[in-house]
């Protein structure tokens, strides 16, 4: 069979078979769920962070301890406590099981002093993707994209992929920076938690472009022309 016409049915029929493979992939893999308004998440501590623990009836055992690289932190009558990962409610009732043993009653509060450290992650098509960090308030989607350069003009922006860890579950929401941009309607813009992950998928039209130079137009020799749909224009 003559090489033109092999190249003339590879272009008719490798679209074809991509198509099909995508529709299947879209049955099996469903988008995660829309989300307009995700709650502020509770901060989980980490490494660095100064806890303040301050006893309401034995202010003599006040203090401040930094939790260490290993997530542990040490005070008096608790020296090995794993905090690290956990809310500040579950790590004052952590402190006060741990003091039960010494006070009548360990009546305590907790605090965390100085800026808090928020990790943020961007991928994909975004103009500088990589992690970012920042100190004080969490960033939101708008302020993590915007730190990543913007968008590309072949971003989804209205279907961007947020993974957040919920405790030992991560969960995948589908979330629109188009939305968050110009709140509309009950869509604010979304605060983002430590090690949230922000994924910018392509557009349609531009992952077709992407997979006809990667699929086809690599079989297509130098100085060949082909004809595009029906209306007869020939593509050299």
């Amino acid at each position: 069979m003559p090489m033109k016409k092999i190249l003339i049915r590879c272009l008719v029929f490798v679209p074809i078979l991509f198509l099909a493979a995508c529709a299947d992939r879209a049955e099996t893999v469903p988008f995660p769920p829309r989300a307009a308004y995700l709650p502020p998440p509770p901060y989980r501590l980490q490494a660095g962070d100064v806890l303040d623990v301050k006893f309401l009836y034995t202010p003599e055992l006040n203090e401040e301890q930094t939790v260490q690289l290993d997530g542990h932190v040490s005070l008096l009558y608790a020296p090995n406590l794993q905090v690290s990962g956990r809310t500040v409610p579950e790590t004052r009732q952590m402190v006060m099981a741990a003091y039960r043993g010494t006070l009548r009653d360990p009546a305590a509060e907790l605090a965390v002093k100085g800026p808090l450290q928020w990790k943020v992650y961007v991928a994909g098509e975004v103009t500088t993707p990589g992690e970012f960090i920042t100190q004080g308030p969490p960033m939101t989607l708008t302020q993590a994209i915007a730190r990543a350069g913007g968008l590309k003009e072949t971003a989804d922006a209205n279907n961007v992929v947020l993974l957040r860890r919920d405790g030992s579950v991560e969960r995948a929401y589908d979330v629109s920076f188009v939305n968050a941009a110009g709140h509309h309607g009950d869509a604010a813009d979304i605060q983002l938690a430590d090690h949230d992950v922000l994924f910018v998928p392509r557009t349609d039209v531009a992952q077709a472009g992407m997979n006809w130079r990667q699929y086809v137009l690599q079989f297509v020799p130098p100085n060949f022309s082909y004809v595009l749909g029906s209306s007869g224009s020939v593509v050299p």
